[in-house]
């Protein structure tokens, strides 16, 4: 999105002793204001693919199943109608942050990886997906 043009504003979590994604990050230049730091070390994906090019993505979720309401609430404080919300699995608060966006008028993809075969809820809310609306579930949110 960057390369097209695009302002982005990175919302998640990294463990407090990891500055490498945050270089990786400024490379690109994303706003990284909405990273929080975490006590649990930085989520990773290992991507095993074989002989055949079929894949397995392997998660070790890390800080980003620590993000908090106050932490998205806060983050999509200054977002505006028309602004895009791209969500991943691999945060907690992807039904928190799609009700918000949703309120706001902004509009919503989900990324949905890493696959599952259940499919996510939100991808039949979100601005390409079905359906809108939907009331946030809040089960998942560290309190």
């Amino acid at each position: 999105m960057i390369r097209a043009g695009a302002d982005v504003r990175h919302i998640g979590a990294v463990g407090r002793g990891d500055s490498e994604v945050g270089k990786l990050l400024d490379v690109l230049t994303v706003d990284k204001t909405s990273i929080a730091k975490g006590d649990a070390i930085t989520g990773h994906a290992i991507i095993y693919v074989d002989a055949q090019s079929e894949n397995q993505i392997v998660i070790v979720d890390g800080a980003n199943r620590e993000i908090t309401e106050t932490h998205i609430r806060d983050s999509l404080a200054q977002a505006q109608e028309g602004d895009w919300l791209v969500l991943q699995n691999e945060a907690n608060a992807n039904d928190l942050a799609h009700g918000i966006a949703r309120e706001k008028g902004m509009k919503v993809a989900l990324a949905a990886a890493p696959y599952s075969t259940n499919p996510h809820p939100l991808s039949y809310r979100t601005s390409c997906g079905r359906r809108a609306g939907g009331v946030p579930d809040q089960a998942r949110l560290k309190t």
